[in-house]
């Protein structure tokens, strides 16, 4: 499963709860609700309520485990805070890692702003659907 935007915020939550996704691919999406300089990078339309309570989107990543989860963000993409991204993606990798699956998760980025990167994710669906 994959989106952009919105799209791979929708991917996000339902390959946390839904085991049938063998592979999720968030793009443009997949960020902390809130970063270490207590910047929201989302908007309200993107936040499920009390998320907060229970955690951040690395504990949503770690749902995703033992399956496969890439994480795609642009290098240009001035609505997530690109240290706030690796950082998050590097906390989500040792979940995988504790699952056993440390090559399930991965970041890619993309050589522009906020937008779909197919030439990042064709590869990593075909190496989760195998």
């Amino acid at each position: 499963m994959t989106g952009n935007s919105g799209g791979g915020v929708l991917t996000a939550y339902t390959a946390a709860i839904d085991t049938r996704i063998r592979v999720a691919i968030p793009s443009c999406s997949f960020t902390s609700v809130m970063s270490a300089e207590g910047f929201i990078f989302h908007c309200d339309c993107c936040l499920v309520p009390k998320l907060r309570d229970w955690g951040d989107w690395k504990e949503l990543g770690g749902l995703v485990a033992p399956r496969h989860l890439l994480i795609v963000h642009g290098v240009d993409d001035s609505l997530h805070h690109p240290p706030t991204v690796e950082k998050l993606a590097a906390s989500i990798g040792k979940i995988f890692q504790a699952a056993g699956v440390p090559n399930h998760t991965e970041l890619g980025w993309g050589n522009s702003g906020h937008r779909f990167y197919p030439n990042l994710m064709w590869p990593f669906f075909e190496k989760g659907l195998r």
